[in-house]
């Protein structure tokens, strides 16, 4: 299952159903989140004998303070730095506090001002658990004054569920911590998807602390985290006597001079995404390199586009590299009952003639980056904005929209949003998102319907990128890399299958 990205008010109804249903209190819950953040704390840090847990009185500084015990028990020197507040903590926070061994080593101070915590040695790994996933308004005051000055220092900063002054399910306009690692409970965050909040997050990583799963069934969520155990489930199994005329003919309108290699890198994708058949429809000029590049591929002259007979192609992808002067309205008056896949100057033509759109078949996507996002829909904002109106947008058109770029998010004609965990930061280079259309629309032409091929496409391409880092870096990585790695990516996907 997809894991579900949840409000703060659904999780905190996730863990009072779980206490009833499991017959323990919130004491023990805390003592279980303290106990699961360090065992991946000694794991993820195994040399680290110094540690700085900064508190504050909430429930998150409780886990702090939990954790604190624990790693001194594990023969750690650990400091808490306790942040002031009006009130006295809550019943959790105290009755930790109150289990605190003097005689174990933890030393406590207390943090009134930025400079308490100035001259901490910078080999000491902080341990954020300030604030929690409740915030849901700027900080303020001291506390942001803290927050500033914790950021300034060299420390590796470790965050206990969420960065402090982060709004887990909102957009956050205030400090925040910036941390290094995040461990968060159970449920991944909003807010660690968003990249408003790219400077907060460096890696994040989730752990379960074993709130029931019937619990969380109960809740509702239109966002998601698809996980590798999800696509593996969703890929097909070729029959002993499989043919390519029964794994589908693709059809890539793409390239045109001087950008041929847009469509050359698209069709080849196809094809190594499992197309049985793929044909590139692009200038005559750009004939000889993909024959030099990729000589399985059959090739169809955009001049005839016209004239072509579609009913062949199973899927259409086009739009990479594509000039400006193919007039793709007359051509989707000859397109059937194929399965579209929209990027570059496809998205660019068909936004420009919104009243085109519902002509376009139900099983259609557009794949824009967040800037051809912002043509699409006509609108401007926030990354989070943004996603609301294209929920909005994929409803009424009843299209689907993959937003390229960290955590790809696929939003749903229902309004559902799946984000994608794979990919990296070397895959922002020219090629990249032609390179999806590709597999997009070879898995199309394969017969996987459409959800179950983004879903597919998005891990896939992500995945390769992550595996291509083994030989490159992330200033050499180039789209043609990522071609080489998608066959490595199936077999990843494949053993998880057979695993289970």
């Amino acid at each position: 299952m997809s894991l579900k990205i949840l409000t703060p008010e659904q999780i905190r109804r996730v863990e009072t159903e779980s206490m009833a249903l499991q017959n323990i209190g919130s004491e023990a819950l805390m003592e279980r989140a303290g106990l699961v953040f360090t065992e991946w704390f000694l794991s993820a840090f195994p040399r680290t004998n110094h540690v700085m847990v900064i508190c504050g009185k909430g429930n998150n500084g409780g886990d702090g303070l939990v954790v604190a015990r624990l790693l001194s028990q594990k023969f750690r020197t650990v400091h808490v730095g306790l942040v002031p507040w009006e009130d006295q903590g809550t019943k959790d926070f105290k009755l930790n506090f109150s289990k605190l061994d003097p005689l174990q080593g933890v030393e406590i101070m207390q943090i009134n001002a930025p400079e308490d915590i100035q001259r901490l040695p910078a080999d000491w790994i902080i341990v954020d658990a300030i604030l929690g996933h409740g915030t849901n308004r700027p900080v303020s005051g001291t506390l942001k004054n803290l927050i500033d000055a914790i950021n300034l220092l060299p420390n590796r900063i470790v965050s206990i569920d969420l960065p402090s002054g982060m709004v887990a399910h909102g957009q956050t306009t205030g400090s925040m911590i910036h941390a290094d690692e995040v461990l968060s409970f159970e449920f991944p965050k909003l807010g660690l998807l968003l990249p408003e909040n790219d400077s907060a997050v460096s890696k994040w990583h989730i752990r379960s602390i074993g709130l029931s799963k019937t619990a969380s069934d109960r809740e509702d969520s239109i966002y998601l985290l698809t996980e590798q155990a999800d696509i593996s489930q969703l890929l097909n199994t070729r029959s002993t006597f499989s043919h390519k005329h029964q794994l589908g003919h693709a059809l890539i309108l793409a390239g045109s001079h001087p950008m041929c290699g847009a469509g050359i890198l698209s069709a080849s994708a196809a094809l190594r995404s499992g197309a049985g058949l793929v044909t590139l429809m692009t200038e005559l000029s750009c004939f000889a390199s993909l024959f030099a590049y990729q000589p399985e591929i059959m090739c169809l002259s955009i001049h005839d586009a016209e004239e072509t007979d579609y009913s062949a192609f199973k899927a259409i992808g086009m739009g990479p590299g594509l000039s400006k002067d193919v007039p793709l309205d007359l051509l989707s008056k000859k397109w059937q009952n194929q399965s579209l896949v929209l990027d570059a100057q496809a998205i660019h033509y068909f936004a420009g003639r919104p009243e085109l759109i519902s002509e376009l078949p139900e099983n259609t996507v557009f794949t824009p980056h967040p800037g051809e996002l912002r043509i699409l829909l006509g609108k401007q904002g926030s990354y989070l904005e943004q996603l609301e109106s294209s929920r909005e947008w994929a409803t009424r058109h009843q299209k689907y929209i993959v937003i390229k770029g960290a955590y790809t998010a696929i939003v749903m004609p229902d309004g559902m949003v799946y984000f994608n965990q794979t990919g990296n930061p070397g895959m922002a280079t020219a090629g990249s998102g032609d390179v999806l259309t590709g597999i997009l629309t070879g898995l199309l032409a394969q017969g996987y319907d459409m959800s179950a091929a983004l879903k597919i496409g998005v891990w896939i391409h992500g995945l390769s990128g992550d595996l291509a880092l083994d030989k490159e870096s992330m200033e050499s990585l180039s789209s043609g890399d990522l071609l080489l790695y998608i066959g490595k990516a199936y077999q990843m996907l494949r053993i998880q299958t057979e695993n289970h």
